[in-house]
């Protein structure tokens, strides 16, 4: 996981986000290279789960305890980041071959694609974060 180097919230998202789809892109890229190895199974990230963990951790009653650094740290809310790195999984029901390998080397080349473009995505939103508060700074100059 990445320096959160501003400390805001959406800043601490985004840089999880980024990091999330850079271990997609490894995952892929780790099954595209096993395309042809006997037995290897298709991995992939249970994005569902970590999006479960962090909805727990940010109500309440999840037995999540926060801790206020400063007098005017607001009480509510939980750190993304907190909850963990991505569980790798391996998805079921896919077609395996004769050699017992379950890869679609051109759906891993889709999933690549698309994972390129949301870390794409994620980069820019953060330079756009990044933009905003240089010119907060400058106070508009």
């Amino acid at each position: 996981m990445g320096h959160d180097l501003i400390g805001d919230a959406t800043s601490s998202l985004l840089n999880t986000y980024v990091t999330t789809m850079n271990r997609r892109t490894e995952v892929v890229v780790s099954n595209l290279a096993n395309a042809d190895t006997p037995g290897y199974q298709t991995a992939d990230l249970d994005f569902a789960e970590h999006l479960q963990r962090a909805a727990s951790a940010s109500q309440p009653d999840s037995g999540i305890l926060l801790a206020a650094t400063h007098p005017k740290h607001f009480p509510l809310g939980g750190d993304l980041a907190s909850t963990g790195t991505v569980p790798v999984i391996h998805p079921k029901g896919l077609e395996t071959g004769n050699d017992g390998n379950n890869v679609d080397a051109d759906q891993e080349m889709a999933k690549l694609a698309e994972t390129g473009l949301r870390v794409l995505t994620g980069t820019q939103l953060m330079q756009s974060r990044l933009r905003l508060l240089r010119t907060a700074i400058k106070e508009g100059r």
